[in-house]
């Protein structure tokens, strides 16, 4: 694993936004104290709460899986064609960050890596051999993700709203429209 190094002003800016990270979340009754299913528990923080299992998590399968979970927490409004769906709000709305086609089909990987694990199936082994690529992508997704809806305060309306108003607000992303 190769070494980073940090200097002091970023470390303090880094306290800082965990800081506001942790109020944001402590004002809407949705840290870690509190029960993740409950429904007035914030999407942004069942969200980060699946990333913190993903990086904990030893198995890159299970990983991946809880990646998934919180890539559906932040982005999902219902179950149908949840894949696609996904990995298609996910592009759009890292079109600026990544590729929209590769953010696309990674997306589409890791789902399904996560169907496999979850129904009991087997992976081949050229997925099994790229599991670590994948999980460091995702990884990455999400992380410029979080960051993109943690500096934003408009971001953090949406993605903490109604179903109805996130399905709004990627409508007229996607279809190129004003929100």
């Amino acid at each position: 694993m190769a070494e980073v190094d940090f200097t002091k002003e970023e470390i303090d800016n880094f306290i800082g936004f965990h800081d506001k990270i942790e109020s944001y979340l402590y004002g809407k009754s949705s840290g870690s104290v509190y029960f993740m299913l409950n429904k007035n528990f914030s999407r942004i923080g069942r969200a980060l709460l699946f990333v913190k299992q993903a990086r904990e998590a030893r198995n890159l399968a299970y990983k991946i899986s809880n990646y998934c979970s919180a890539f559906e927490t932040l982005f999902s409004t219902d179950s149908a064609e949840l894949s696609h769906k996904l990995s298609e709000r996910v592009a759009f709305f890292m079109a600026n960050e990544f590729n929209k086609i590769e953010t696309f089909k990674t997306i589409k990987k890791a789902y399904s890596v996560r169907s496999k694990l979850t129904h009991g199936d087997c992976l081949e082994q050229k997925q099994i051999d790229l599991l670590g690529e994948l999980s460091t992508s995702i990884d990455n997704i999400l992380r410029s993700i979080f960051n993109k809806i943690l500096t934003n305060e408009s971001l953090k309306e949406t993605f903490d709203s109604p179903k109805n108003k996130i399905d709004s607000y990627f409508e007229a992303l996607i279809f190129d429209e004003k929100s």
